[in-house]
């Protein structure tokens, strides 16, 4: 019965245009509002605090932070977070670093009492030597408003069509040519090799003669390649994350009618009293959008254009299947039929929060058409009871299984509910299978892989298959080669080249992908893969250690932040790893891991240092600016640098040297060419005293 209204419900919105969010769920207090960002969530127990008029203000621990000084030179922040938390027992809520050559950082706390308790403790206390400081400072201001209240100040009104600024910030090379994307990103990737070859070498006076070399040779401190195309440029995202939130939309203002007969009507006109379809002043009103954010909220906005409110979608978001915007049309008018609110960082109430949806071609694919679609109904379940849960489970199965929904051909649904805000050692509980199956299925280079909600899995599948096959041809292996595939995902990489190596080691951290991997393994009748669970950074010696090979070849191809350091460490420190291959799909974050591995040898970084030797760039993101860079690093002997290096000095010394000799010589011939025509000069000087005196002689002889 409830599926019938809610269809019927459906049915009159589509008849009576956008629905309309009421004045009570738009309200929203943000007189006092502070900091609301991913990874960046507070604690919801404390207590309820007052601005200064006296109205409820949301908590930020940004009121209660204090500035801990002269710390030493060399800390980690997992140091200070046992000192706090463990031994001084201080009950920090944030440790906030200040850079690597910082002697200062700060904490948040989550009251007044443990933030007076921390400058009576820290004050004066001993840490390796250094007496620390400690003083209460002026948390940050909110970013949504400060930066409002900058535009408000300084910046001019955006007046480009809705449509153009989502394009801005989703794809802002859309309306380019592919061609002249491609060079701009070239040009992008011989940047950032520059800046490299800088980096490297600021490591030591031989890398920088190393670096010259190669930047006299290449151009850049490595080979770069031509970048290889995306096999395909238009809906080529098989995963896609839309928010679900509120759409400013202004609309025509209507007075309502006034009483009395069609004359009085007329005459009321006249009068210029308001009558029935005479409109006024355009309003603002909101409406409950599922879509992209237009920005983010440090950059001021919290508003989501919805799909639905574009007039030509494959050009506006060239990325996005029809498929999925079929997916995301249905599914808004649920969530404006639900009587459920988004989740509004704001005023940090509400539940709709996003819906995740991943696509396939599903196993054995005969042509590129889409068979499979997996969608994940993310809410907070902030103030919902077991029983409005229920409900929901029941109405999302029911959509997209017998109801409005059943055209998007969904064949497998999730709800996962997960808080906006996380509480600090509470874990985020996983996806919930509603109905259909618990993966979808993906081909590449003739391997089948099942793909699980929160696996990774590359978002452009065919360029993926472009990528793999770039990854196996640089890493040159062979089958006496162990393949250590780190951050391996479901294990597309290891699989798509285990046929060419002679085993494969996956690590990752996400279990859910790594039981993904072992059953791609499985599948694919591949027998010399391993798969383990647990951080790079803790499990990865161990693994490297137990490995059987003198040629082991290393893949890494982490999240957007890079390696963490461990991690990279116990690569380097492995002396059996003499080839690794780096995919990264943000080098200016993994800058750090580049320069990391290429650092001369030392008490942490053992043996030969890792350097770049051939850059290839691949496009798997289309009228966006990113793209993945392949860099392969190999060993190069420090003992040859070092020797090209003195080789270098010598010559230089025997140039200087000949060069004296030249300048020597060069300066003894102008001496003695000197010489010569004083004494020419001289005896022609000789020869005129004489005739002078000659004939002066004559003359005396002459007048006696």
């Amino acid at each position: 019965t409830k599926l019938i209204l809610l269809d019927s419900l459906l049915q009159e919105m589509a008849s009576n245009g956008e629905a309309i969010v009421e004045d009570k769920v738009e309200s929203m207090d943000t007189s006092e509002v502070k900091k609301e960002e991913n990874g960046n969530h507070e604690n919801n127990d404390v207590p309820e605090a007052t601005d200064r008029n006296g109205e409820k203000k949301l908590f930020s621990s940004e009121d209660f932070k204090v500035e801990v000084q002269n710390l030493p030179r060399y800390f980690g922040m997992g140091q200070m977070k046992k000192l706090f938390t463990n031994k001084l027992k201080l009950n920090p809520h944030k440790l906030k670093p200040c850079g690597p050559k910082a002697n200062f950082m700060y904490i948040c706390f989550k009251n007044e009492e443990d933030k007076q308790k921390a400058l009576m403790v820290l004050d004066g206390f001993d840490f390796k030597g250094n007496k620390l400081k400690v003083k209460s400072i002026k948390g940050i201001t909110d970013p949504y408003h400060k930066k409002n209240e900058f535009k408000a100040r300084n910046e001019t009104i955006d007046n480009r069509p809705v449509a153009e600024k989502l394009q801005d910030a989703v794809c802002p090379f859309a309306r380019e040519p592919y061609e002249n994307q491609l060079l701009k990103k070239e040009n992008e990737v011989n940047i950032l090799m520059k800046r490299l070859g800088s980096e490297i070498s600021r490591n030591h006076d031989v890398l920088k003669q190393w670096v010259g070399v190669n930047c006299n040779e290449y151009g850049t401190v490595a080979p770069v390649s031509n970048i290889i195309k995306s096999p395909v440029t238009s809906g080529y995202r098989n995963k896609c994350e839309f928010s679900i939130g509120y759409m400013t939309v202004r609309k025509e203002k209507e007075k309502a009618s006034v009483a009395g007969d069609a004359v009085e009507a007329v005459n009321d006109s006249e009068t210029g009293d308001a009558v029935e379809g005479v409109k006024e002043d355009s309003v603002d009103e909101k409406v409950i959008s599922v879509g992209f954010r237009l920005a983010s909220y440090k950059a001021g906005s919290v508003e989501i254009v919805g799909l639905s409110s574009l007039e030509n979608i494959s050009t506006t978001l060239p990325h996005i299947s029809s498929e999925m915007v079929l997916v995301v049309s249905k599914f808004e008018q649920l969530v404006r039929a639900s009587g459920i609110v988004p989740y509004c960082s704001l005023e940090r109430k509400g539940n709709w929060r996003n819906i995740m949806i991943r696509t396939s071609r599903g196993k054995d694919p005969v042509d590129d058409k889409i068979k499979q679609i997996m969608v994940v109904v993310v809410l907070d379940p902030m103030d919902m009871d077991n029983s409005k849960v229920t409900q929901l489970r029941s109405d999302l199965t029911q959509f997209f299984t017998t109801g409005s929904g059943l055209e998007c051909g969904v064949t497998s649904l999730y709800i996962h509910l997960s808080p906006a805000r996380k509480e600090s050692g509470v874990p985020d509980p996983s996806p919930e299978l509603l109905w259909g199956e618990a993966s979808i299925q993906e081909t590449i280079m003739g391997r089948s892989f099942s793909i699980s909600p929160q696996a990774f899995f590359q978002i452009n599948t065919l360029a993926a298959e472009v990528l793999y096959k770039t990854v196996g041809d640089i890493a040159d292996l062979t089958p006496k080669t162990s393949l250590v595939d780190v951050c391996c995902g479901t294990g597309t990489i290891g699989l798509c080249l285990a046929a060419r190596v002679k085993n494969v080691v996956g690590v990752e951290i996400v279990a859910e992908a790594v039981r993904d991997a072992q059953k791609n393994a499985e599948n694919n009748g591949v027998s010399n893969c391993n798969f383990f669970t647990g951080k790079a950074e803790e499990i990865l010696s161990n693994i490297l250690r137990d490995i059987d090979s003198k040629e082991i070849v290393a893949i890494v191809d982490p999240p957007r932040a890079g390696l963490h350091p461990r991690a990279l460490s116990a690569i380097r420190n492995t002396l059996t790893i003499r080839r690794l291959v780096y995919v990264s799909c943000d080098a200016k974050n993994a800058m750090k891991n580049f320069v990391d591995l290429s650092r001369p040898p030392s008490k942490t970084a053992k043996g030969d240092p890792f350097l770049p030797v051939k850059v290839i760039p691949v496009d798997l993101f289309p009228h966006s600016k990113g793209f993945e860079l392949v860099l392969l690093f190999e060993r190069v002997a420090w003992g040859d640098i070092l020797n090209s290096e003195i080789a270098k000095r010598i010559r230089d010394v025997e140039t200087e040297s000949l060069e004296e000799m030249v300048s020597l010589a060069e300066k003894v011939k102008q001496e003695r060419e000197s010489a010569s025509q004083e004494e020419v000069k001289a005896e022609k000087n000789s020869d005129d005293i004489s005739d002078i005196v000659e004939k002066e002689g004559d003359d005396f002889l002459s007048r006696l």
